[in-house]
């Protein structure tokens, strides 16, 4: 990992960028979720283990961006407690022969209430203790959010 800091926000850097590829920008915002067991709330897909969150539609902000998947993915409304920080990470997606660079911002996040079941269905909720998640995340960048929650 690497730091860069732009107009006075420290961003870590995770992956390599590589001379001569073309970039797919990709904004994201995540949560970190503790439960009272201490275990940290982790999407699992066909695609590997996730932190629950995702893309930015144009016209949102990165909190607003945050609450709609936190329903689409798991049927809960969330409390913003604070920021955790900001990574972007340099990602080689093989199978689809692209390259991204994600740009994300973390959060520590409360679950409020339960509203619905989610809408994508293969996105299967499980919580984890922070080493297991840690382990089992895809994205270094997200592994070390949940790393920095522990910090905070």
């Amino acid at each position: 990992m690497r730091s860069i800091t732009k107009e006075n926000v420290t961003i870590h850097a995770f992956g390599s960028k590589l001379d001569g590829i073309d970039y797919i920008d990709r904004r994201g915002a995540y949560a970190v979720i503790a439960n009272s067991a201490k275990e940290i709330a982790v999407l699992e897909t066909k695609e590997g283990y996730f932190l629950p969150g995702g893309g930015i539609d144009p016209g949102e902000t990165e909190r607003e961006a945050l609450k709609r998947e936190l329903i689409e993915e798991i049927g809960y409304q969330a409390s913003v407690i604070a920021e955790l920080g900001a990574a972007v990470e340099y990602i080689n997606a093989a199978k689809v022969e692209k390259h991204y660079q994600i740009r994300s911002r973390f959060y520590n996040v409360q679950l409020d209430s339960k509203i619905g079941e989610g809408v994508e269905r293969d996105h299967r909720l499980v919580w984890l203790p922070q080493e297991d998640a840690c382990r089992l995340l895809t994205r270094q960048s997200q592994v070390w959010a949940v790393q920095n929650m522990a910090k905070a």
